[in-house]
């Protein structure tokens, strides 16, 4: 039976990242005026505010709060939700000379993307919670010689909240063709596209973690 999600939810970038999600992973979607009833195969993704006016025949309720967690770890709990699993989840981090590029993959597609200043903790700290909730999730941070240090700084602050860590030569990586991948196109900054291919590249050149031989 076909998958269908309600986005009833007070949060203005939560439900704007829900619907992207669901456009990207071909689900349909409704967001309710009213009380929200349900049939069929329907996924309910509430906030703490709301969940309340969810009609008792909805027995598949998500309920998320962004004022406590954060969009990569949401996002990847809608997945899991609707794929019974997290597919293929990574987070692809460009490391630039002022600034953070990062981009998370599941299910064949951008899911999220953003910026971060270059010594940033909150990105760090998503990532670790994300990583916690869904073990599955990878890391691939970008590395050459001018960033070497800052993207070894930030693999071990990933490796001591236990994040799979990979380590990607960053060579050309705004140039890689992202082909198949859905919502690239809407990667405005040669930045985030380079995140995604550093990202793609874990997978594509079978790379290993630190200390794996």
């Amino acid at each position: 039976m076909r998958q269908h999600i309600v986005i009833w939810t007070s949060q203005p970038g939560l439900a704007g990242a829900l619907v992207e999600l669901a456009r990207l992973m071909g689900i349909s979607y409704t967001i309710p005026h009213g009380r929200v009833t349900c049939s069929g195969n329907t996924l309910v993704v509430a906030d703490p505010s709301t969940v309340e006016s969810v009609n008792e025949s909805c027995d598949r309720t998500l309920v998320v709060d962004t004022h406590t967690g954060n969009l990569i770890t949401h996002l990847l709990d809608v997945v899991k939700a609707i794929r019974g699993r997290v597919y293929e989840a990574i987070v692809g981090i460009d490391v630039g000379s002022s600034r953070l590029a990062y981009v998370v993959l599941s299910t064949g597609a951008v899911i999220y993307s953003g910026f971060e200043p270059l010594d940033s903790q909150q990105l760090i700290s998503s990532i670790c919670s994300a990583s916690k909730r869904h073990p599955e999730l990878a890391v691939a941070i970008g590395s050459s010689p001018a960033v070497l240090d800052r993207a070894l700084e930030i693999m071990e602050m990933l490796e001591a909240c236990n994040a799979r860590v990979y380590l990607v030569d960053e060579y050309r990586s705004n140039r890689t063709p992202l082909l198949g991948i859905k919502g690239i196109e809407k990667l405005g900054s040669d930045d985030l596209r380079a995140a995604a291919a550093i990202a793609l590249r874990v997978y594509m050149n079978g790379h290993r973690r630190r200390g794996q031989h």
